[in-house]
């Protein structure tokens, strides 16, 4: 019996669906036992923006999109073409419409994680479901009320906030990265967001590379938690917040009190409830990292239509073309990116002043 190409091409196909679902049921690691999409998307990238044999350097967005198409445009040009990086993300499910954004047909890596209702069962993963850490839920809410701060656990409920997402987030992406190997394959990390608008370059060849690097600003009593540049060496440890805490709640419980690297770094004028910039901050120090800052050159925007768990953006129409949400960040970074484009004008003209 002859068999017609359409006949053999169904059962070749027939039969790589069937391998590659025996493979995934035969996969034991981390990904396996958490709901996860992952694809490898670079042949639908213009090679015109990326030489894979060069980039070292990979870009990754996590939580939500944001910031609109014009947003992202100053992401190619001022991160990822000017530093030759990759881009992966790793965003929620999200609807098909989403996924014809230029960021989707950018990124060489989608990664997407599941969504809860109430973010204590995706935290219980993290401790294969000991709960003993949950008495530090019930300590977060009776501090928070009334006073500065908080939102660590935010995303449990009861807790304003999405600092427990962020945090769970990077644990996710920390397996990710070793379960793929992605630390062996970069020499550098960059972990941000996707409603950054970058009014200059932001040139990592001017930062150390072995060091852990913040943009200037939004501190909180800590470290920044919406963007860090980081070593591939470093970035395992950078990411590294949430277990440790909830593996041992006794000890992070009164941490102001038992913790001596809580008096050194000044941790005790600060506010009673605790807030993410502030765990970071204390949990770099328990690992030895101390970050360097450069001046701040993106701004947190919104547009019509964003979602957003803390913060939303205000009614002002900034002249980008976007909406203003933090006030002191849009001003740093204009007044970093001024005295950049300065300089290099100045040094166009011989360092003579311009007429």
């Amino acid at each position: 019996m002859r068999l017609t190409s359409r006949v053999v091409f169904q059962f070749f196909m027939s039969l790589l669906v069937a391998t590659s679902i025996l493979s995934l049921k035969q996969s034991r690691g981390f990904l396996s036992q958490v709901p996860l999409t992952i694809s490898d998307s670079s042949s639908q990238v213009d090679e015109h923006f990326r030489d894979d044999s060069r980039n070292k350097t990979l870009v990754i967005i996590t939580g939500t999109l944001r910031g609109g198409e014009k947003t992202w445009n100053t992401l190619y040009e001022n991160v990822l073409d000017l530093n030759q990086a990759d881009l992966a993300l790793l965003l929620g499910a999200k609807p098909e419409k989403e996924k014809n954004s230029s960021l989707y047909q950018r990124a060489k890596y989608l990664w997407e994680f599941p969504e809860y209702s109430d973010w204590t069962d995706a935290l219980n993963l993290i401790t294969n479901n000991d709960t003993k850490w949950h008495v530090l839920l019930r300590h977060a809410f009776e501090v928070e009320q009334g006073t500065v701060g908080g939102g660590f656990y935010g995303g449990c409920k009861g807790h304003p906030g999405s600092g427990a997402i962020i945090f769970w987030i990077r644990w996710y992406l920390s397996n990710i990265i070793k379960e793929h190997s992605l630390h062996l394959k970069y020499d550098r990390f960059v972990l941000t967001r996707s409603d950054h608008y970058y009014l200059c370059e932001h040139d990592l060849s001017e930062l150390d590379p072995n060091e852990v690097w913040l943009p200037s600003g939004e501190a909180w009593w800590g470290f920044t938690d919406r963007h860090v540049v980081a070593p591939a060496h470093k970035f395992l440890d950078v990411l590294n917040i949430l277990p440790p805490v909830l593996q041992n709640p006794n000890y992070y419980l009164h941490y102001r009190k038992y913790n001596p690297l809580v008096r050194k770094h000044n941790f005790v004028d600060y506010p009673s409830a605790v807030n993410p910039e502030m765990i970071i901050k204390m949990r770099w120090a328990e690992d030895g990292i101390i970050p360097q800052y450069f001046g701040r050159t993106m701004f947190t925007c919104g547009v019509k239509g964003d979602g957003t768990r803390w913060r939303g953006m205000s009614g002002l129409r900034l002249e980008e073309g976007v909406y203003l949400k933090y006030e002191d960040e849009y001003k740093e970074a204009h007044h970093t990116c001024f005295d950049r484009n300065l300089t290099k004008a100045l040094a166009r003209h011989g360092g003579d002043p311009i007429v």
